[in-house]
């Protein structure tokens, strides 16, 4: 997934070419096929592991914010940051 994030990133999702990420991740196609079902399974795989880790950030620095206020300012500037 990071070799496709970075494929993307640096070429745009249009332009990649599973040759590329597979040339990159140093993986045949078969070892990309045992996880995946396309290219757009990697990315939304991938995509749901980014958001899931600004969540699982977003919620740590919350949780040692005091009251309501200042975990909705904490929280959008973990969020902000992260973008």
């Amino acid at each position: 997934m990071r070799a496709f994030v970075h494929t993307v990133a640096r070429q745009s999702y249009r332009e990649t070419r599973l040759e590329d990420v597979l040339e990159l991740a140093q993986v045949p196609v078969p070892v990309f096929q045992e996880h995946f079902e396309d290219p757009r399974d990697c990315m939304l795989a991938a995509l749901e592991e980014l958001v899931e880790g600004l969540r699982r950030g977003v919620r740590e620095r919350v949780a040692g914010a005091e009251g309501w206020g200042e975990r909705v300012r904490v929280g959008l500037h973990t969020l902000l940051l992260a973008l």
